[in-house]
């Protein structure tokens, strides 16, 4: 049996968010997807609360090559690792407008020293997981 260290999954923010604050706007993004002006700037132009929850690299903490942030910043959203939405509170539903390619969590995870440690069985894992917009 492969020893795993940490089980469970953490908390997500953005979503407890959304539903702490069921008026206001709350979005997932990527730095490295090109919508990051437009969502701050609904963000900032909303009245009442906002959030906006940013996924960007760590070099140091990630320990990846840095020439390829861009890289890492776009596989978290296409393998599905990290969905991008956003809270409409008028529909009061999530909106899964950008559309992620679906490529392999292998593929993000090689890329990072802090999976190095990681067996076949523990990708496999994470590739089977359901997707966050209900796919």
């Amino acid at each position: 049996m492969v020893p795993e260290a940490k089980t469970l999954f953490p908390k997500d923010l953005a979503r407890m968010m959304a539903a702490d604050i069921p008026t206001g706007y709350v979005a997932t993004q990527a730095w490295a997807i090109h919508r990051l002006d437009e969502q701050s700037a609904q963000g900032l132009n909303h009245k009442g609360a906002a959030y906006l929850m940013i996924y960007t690299p760590c070099q140091k903490g990630f320990v990846y090559e840095t020439p390829r942030s861009i890289d890492l910043g776009r596989l978290v959203v296409e393998c599905g690792l990290y969905p991008i939405w956003e809270w409409n509170p008028e529909a009061r539903e999530y909106d899964y407008s950008f559309a992620a390619k679906h490529a392999a969590v292998s593929e993000y995870l090689k890329l990072q020293g802090r999976f190095g440690h990681l067996h076949a069985e523990h990708i496999a894992k994470l590739q089977n997981l359901p997707t966050s917009n209900g796919k």
